[in-house]
């Protein structure tokens, strides 16, 4: 019930009276004057002609107090803009000490006020808008604002010598032996191969990309029966030489498998290691690159000599794919299909 004097107009003092987030500048029985939170006082009856006692000290406003903000809840959330709609930057845990954007009077004129947001930022560095409702003040200097203060720059290190390697010449590859008789070829990506001829977790030997080349290692006859129907398997083997079986309605004939050459009198060549690239001249940059072909795909030769150059170190064989793209293969990625 202690009597308070106010500092500033009746008509002002009034209309802040119990409404939350104001604050009314006062005077007590002492002479210490300072500020209250309008919602915990009420209105009294005084002497209108008693004079108040003389100021101990000049007034000092919460404005010309220093102070940063503190979240009054774990997990404050910082949005990108005063919006609860808005781009969640981050999570604030209790104590997390904010600077503000704004000047001191606009930010104490906000603080505990629901629906008011207060740009502000952290330590780190991040800046965005919080709750007013859910901060607090707390005396003492904000952190540094940011771009307050140049960080100091490390001079680069200054770049070793070094002593240039020859190029490291790729390891000729031994081609699997070819495939002699019917071969088939998978109609999806990712094609089960299995060492039974049933499907669990426990009998996957791996999956095989579109246009694998397998051999048939079961009779020609019995194999040429089978071939895309539903609930048949068939015995085959990869360009390894790893038997297995493949469900039969996901295989199709390989175009020219057995053969050697095209019909066209073309020669038929396949590769023999998983993604050889596939290229738009014979130079190996990022640049040059079409695509890259899994293993056993077969691609046409267009050149005429190109017998001779298939397995051989440092030589490029010119060549379409199944798809009709034209390009550049390693010819020692590649053999006769």
């Amino acid at each position: 019930n202690a009597k308070l004097i106010i500092l500033e107009s009746r008509a002002d003092a009034e209309a802040k009276v119990g409404a939350d987030g104001l604050w009314i500048p006062i005077q007590d029985s002492t002479g210490d004057q300072g500020y209250t939170a309008s919602w915990y006082v009420s209105k009294t009856v005084v002497d209108e002609e008693a004079e108040p006692p003389e100021p101990k000290t000049p007034v000092v406003t919460p404005d010309d107090v220093e102070f940063f903000l503190i979240p009054i809840a774990d997990g404050l959330a910082v949005r990108a803009s005063a919006d609860f709609n808005a781009e969640l930057i981050k999570r604030a845990p209790l104590n997390t000490e904010f600077g503000y954007l704004e000047s001191r009077a606009d930010v104490n004129k906000k603080v505990g006020v629901v629906n008011q947001w207060i740009n502000v930022y952290d330590a780190s560095g991040d800046q965005g808008y919080v709750a007013a409702w859910y901060v607090t003040r707390k005396a003492g200097t904000p952190p540094p604002a940011p771009g307050s203060a140049a960080k100091p720059v490390t001079p680069p290190a200054q770049p070793k010598p070094v002593t240039p390697t020859p190029p490291v010449q790729p390891k000729p590859v031994t081609p699997p032996a070819p495939i002699k008789g019917l071969a088939v070829v998978p109609t999806i990506e990712g094609l089960a191969f299995r060492t039974q001829p049933l499907v669990t977790d426990a009998n996957l030997i791996k999956r095989l990309p579109l246009n694998t080349t397998l051999e048939i290692d079961e009779p020609e006859a019995q194999a040429k029966n089978k071939i895309g129907v539903d609930g048949q398997w068939l015995k085959v083997k990869d360009s390894s030489g790893k038997s297995g079986y493949v469900a039969s309605w996901y295989v199709k004939l390989a175009t020219g498998a057995s053969s050697g050459e095209s019909q066209g009198g073309s020669l038929n060549l396949r590769t023999t290691t998983e993604g050889v690239a596939l290229r738009r001249s014979t130079v190996v940059n990022d640049q040059s690159l079409i695509k890259r072909l899994p293993d056993g795909s077969i691609v046409i030769a267009l050149e005429a000599d190109a017998a001779s150059k298939v397995g051989v170190n440092g030589e490029w064989l010119r060549v379409r794919d199944n798809s009709g793209a034209e390009g550049y293969l390693a010819a020692w990625y590649v053999e006769k299909a």
